[in-house]
């Protein structure tokens, strides 16, 4: 009795399996489906998160510019000469000297500079994330020509496939009429030519397809198997003009943004800067050089410094600013006109596949029915095997052309998506 709720238990459970197997199988995968996987799986989107605790740090680390400066020191001398009053009672300064101490600076203004590093640091780290997002959008391209190019295998595997069957059923007529001497057998040797022909195409488009897929998965991170069906949208919207609507803009305002905030940082060393000191040391002489005794001694006071050699530099470096925005301006002008041509490009293609599409299936009917008769003229001696071959053929190009035009069509909807930078 135990033994049989064991076998049903690991009956079950071999059934749930193999029903989880199927559902697998079954299941068919969107381009969404990949773009949204690659969004989580591919590492550049693990950069994000780096990117902004680089930034935080940075700007953790500029905040400590307002910090008091401390520093140590120490030093040991030997003068070749030393200063010598000639008074009783006063002792001869020795050669020998010796210091060592700590001072402290607190700044006090820095003319706004650590404030407009602040800034620029907040923008840096804005360009590094948008680059990202350039960079995970160029990724997205490549996953939708995988993706399309799964299918457009996958469509020929299947031609292939009935074509291969359809040559089978005429090569078993021919080799049974041969045994009765109503064929000849260079007419099967034709035949069977053609069977491992198209045996050869199946070989190579499978190893292709799992080639494919094999990409796929490593960028959406999905087992991705040949099984396993690809769908597209039944109504894919398209897109009627350009939108300009692509991560790269943002990443050349951005550009604009560092630069104008770089030429904010130059200018801040225009202005003084003010900072309270204090000195402590220990050593001798000290301040008072006639007392020869080791001993301590200090300072405190204010100071302002100010960097007038900055001046000279400052109408170059506004030029070269000037310069550098033109440039972004120039890259940006240059890639939307390359976007903007695309855009056109991929509209006249997809005016070309309508009209391709609106002819492949009378193409279609017209060579099924050749092959039709050529099939029965054939089976009934009238009609050569390399014609019947011939016309197989040729019905199979038709059928492979209409899928490759309605393939090619839901690609060319995804691409002017693309390069309008609406496909999220």
């Amino acid at each position: 009795m135990k033994s049989t709720k064991w076998l049903n238990l690991i009956v079950g459970v071999f059934t749930l399996m193999f029903g989880f197997q199927q559902l697998v199988q079954a299941q068919q995968i969107s381009l969404q489906d990949c773009y949204q996987a690659t969004a989580k799986n591919y590492p550049l989107i693990q950069k994000d998160s780096l990117l902004r605790v680089i930034t935080q740090q940075t700007d953790e680390q500029l905040k400590k510019n307002y910090w008091p400066i401390l520093q140590a020191s120490a030093q040991a001398t030997y003068q070749s000469e030393v200063t010598t009053i000639q008074l009783p009672g006063i002792a001869p300064i020795d050669k020998d000297q010796y210091a060592m101490g700590l001072s402290l600076t607190q700044p006090l203004f820095d003319g706004g500079e650590t404030s407009a590093q602040r800034d620029l640091n907040q923008i840096q780290g804005k360009v590094q994330l948008q680059q990202n997002q350039v960079d995970l959008y160029m990724i997205k391209e490549r996953v939708s020509n995988l993706f399309f190019q799964v299918l457009l295998l996958k469509e020929s595997l299947k031609i292939d496939l009935a074509t291969q069957k359809q040559l089978n059923a005429r090569l078993e007529a021919k080799e049974g009429a041969l045994k009765f001497g109503a064929a000849q057998e260079a007419d099967v040797n034709a035949l069977k030519a053609e069977v491992l022909k198209a045996q050869q195409q199946i070989t190579m488009i499978q190893n292709d397809q799992e080639a494919v897929l094999t990409q796929l998965s490593y960028f959406t991170g999905l087992t991705l198997k040949s099984e396993q069906q690809f769908s597209l949208p039944d109504d894919p919207l398209i897109p009627a003009s350009y939108l300009n609507k692509r991560p790269e803009n943002m990443l050349f305002d951005l550009n604009q943004q560092t630069i104008i905030q770089q030429q904010k940082v130059k200018d801040t060393q225009l202005l003084p800067k003010i900072s309270l000191f204090g000195i402590a040391n220990y050593g001798r002489p000290g301040y008072n050089f006639l007392n020869n005794n080791f001993r301590d001694y200090g300072l405190v006071g204010a100071k302002i410094t100010w960097n007038i050699s900055s001046f000279y530099r400052h109408q170059a470096d506004k030029k070269i600013n000037e310069l550098q925005l033109s440039n972004v301006a120039v890259q940006q002008s240059v890639f939307e006109l390359n976007q903007q041509a695309q855009f056109s490009v991929q509209q006249q293609n997809l005016k070309k596949l309508n009209e391709l599409l609106s002819q492949d299936q009378e193409i279609i009917d017209l060579k099924t029915k050749v092959s039709t008769a050529s099939e029965a003229k054939l089976d009934n001696g009238t009609e050569t095997v390399s014609d019947y071959i011939s016309d197989i053929q040729s019905e199979q190009q038709a059928r492979l052309a209409k899928i490759f035009h309605q393939i090619q069509r839901y690609q060319t909807i995804e691409q002017l998506k693309l390069i309008n930078g609406t496909q999220q």
